[in-house]
């Protein structure tokens, strides 16, 4: 069979190439069909993957902006222009954007006898910090999402949370939850070397709008207060930067800054200086797993999180850090957790759970 699979970010790179790979150990052909301008980066990519195609995109400059959903909406009418002219079995197609929705119900009604696969690994409007119910815009915006998504024979969400939402527009019995998964990493990098003198966190991500600055100061000042000196791992960069670090000064909390970190190896070896990660979110973010906890967790590191949903749960069920509430600040590190957080990882984030998801929903359309 052929597959398509249709991305617009490269943060989906690895869950791209880990489906890839399952459907070409089963002998199946395998393209797909991108966009050539990374979002991280605000770049255009210099690159001639095999059995990618690359359309070329408008740039942006802004994350919300009227440009980049321009450049979406370019993006996904060259694409299935593309799709057109080719032979296409099953359609895999990853969410956001929402604009990719409603190009794909076009594509099942011209072609109804593929196999249409959705993927939602982010909600849109509904993950933006925003007062969006003033909005009618935002309302047309999801709509795009909405209004096509049942058209899929199968809806896939990164996370139970979003279920809750998908599940007003889509049938129940299409929708399974296939959760991010990572290959496996070089064991060695996952013996800790803590400094007992200090409690150390590790912030790793996007430092932007969506992250809650003050709470994670609030955090490292409790610990600082009640146990031991403090210091913060800052892994990432963004436009809230330099407020992030201001916030870190005027409370006399250290931190190391280490900007953006790609290499595995050595973004590993940071997670090991660390006690735990920080999982913390503004409360309006509508968000129940997010990259950096599988980060952490693939590490061996517990996390201290405010993330309602998948990942609340997973730490309240399971010996893996602490969820923050009104009434618990108390944070106190157990290297036990390590082993915990490292086979709870094994058993929901590999490569090995994830073939299994798919096996187990694929073989309800006859894949």
């Amino acid at each position: 069979m052929n597959i398509s699979i249709i991305n617009c970010f490269e943060t989906y790179n690895e869950r791209v190439s880990i489906i890839s790979e399952y459907f070409r150990l089963k002998r199946h052909n395998v393209t797909v069909y991108t966009s050539n301008f990374e979002h991280s980066t605000k770049k255009y990519k210099l690159t001639n993957d095999e059995n990618y195609v690359y359309v070329n995109s408008p740039k942006y400059f802004r994350n919300i902006s009227i440009k980049r959903l321009y450049s979406h909406y370019i993006t996904s009418k060259r694409i299935f222009d593309i799709l057109y002219n080719e032979k296409t079995d099953i359609l895999w197609v990853m969410i956001p954007p929402n604009s990719f929705v409603k190009r794909a119900r076009i594509f099942k009604r011209d072609f109804p006898n593929i196999k249409l696969i959705f993927d939602v690994i982010d909600m849109w409007p509904e993950t933006f910090p925003i007062r969006k119910s003033k909005f009618f815009f935002f309302t047309l915006w999801r709509e795009l999402r909405d209004k096509n998504i049942n058209y899929g024979d199968i809806v896939f969400s990164e996370c139970r949370l979003f279920q809750s939402i998908l599940s007003k527009s889509v049938s129940f019995e299409k929708m399974s939850t296939l959760y991010l998964a990572r290959r496996e990493t070089n064991e060695k990098y996952n013996i800790p070397i803590l400094d007992d003198k200090v409690i150390s966190l590790c912030y790793l991500g996007s430092i932007n709008n969506l992250i809650d600055i003050d709470e994670i100061c609030k955090i490292a000042s409790s610990i600082k207060s009640r146990y031991k000196d403090v210091c913060i791992h800052i892994v990432g960069d963004g436009e809230k930067k330099d407020i992030f670090l201001y916030e870190l000064e005027s409370r006399k909390i250290k931190y190391y800054f280490h900007g953006k970190v790609y290499n595995k190896d050595l973004k590993t070896q940071i997670f090991n200086k660390c006690h735990f990660g920080l999982n913390i979110m503004k409360k309006s973010v509508f968000v129940g797993l997010t990259m950096k906890s599988i980060d952490y967790f693939e590490a061996g590191l517990p996390i201290i999180n405010n993330i309602k949903g998948d990942t609340w749960d997973f730490v309240n069920d399971n010996y893996i850090g602490y969820n923050v509430t009104d009434d618990n600040d108390i944070y106190i590190y157990d290297n036990k957790m390590r082993d915990s957080v490292r086979e709870f990882y094994s058993n929901n984030f590999t490569v090995n759970s994830f073939s299994r998801t798919l096996d187990k929903s694929l073989s309800k359309i006859e894949v």
